[in-house]
């Protein structure tokens, strides 16, 4: 009785380590990936928004060309016909209109 009391015990205590190393680590594994993986980290937001990131592409020279947004706008309708309830209204309507 005396070894399988002891094997308890010692069980016991393993799992008590092991759950107080998952314990003690969680916050510093959570923090670690707020850090730059999330648009929001330290109350901030750091997601660069929509103008910014055009202005950017046009800086480096690879902003996408109007025939290149035209399609991607026809895809988008396309892929919302298929995805949406019949009469739902399309993302870029302006892409089919204007011959885009």
């Amino acid at each position: 009785m005396k070894i399988s009391q002891g094997f308890r015990h010692q069980s016991f205590r393993i799992l008590a380590c092991a759950a107080s190393a998952l314990f003690l680590a969680a916050p510093a594994a959570l923090a670690q990936g707020t850090a730059g993986n999330s648009p929001i980290w330290n109350g901030r937001q750091h997601q660069p928004t929509r103008g910014e990131t055009e202005q950017r592409l046009r800086q480096d020279g690879t902003s996408p060309s109007d025939d290149s947004e035209r399609s991607q706008l026809r895809e988008l309708n396309e892929l919302s016909r298929e995805l949406l309830p019949p009469g739902s209204t399309e993302p870029a309507p302006e892409a089919e209109r204007t011959g885009r």
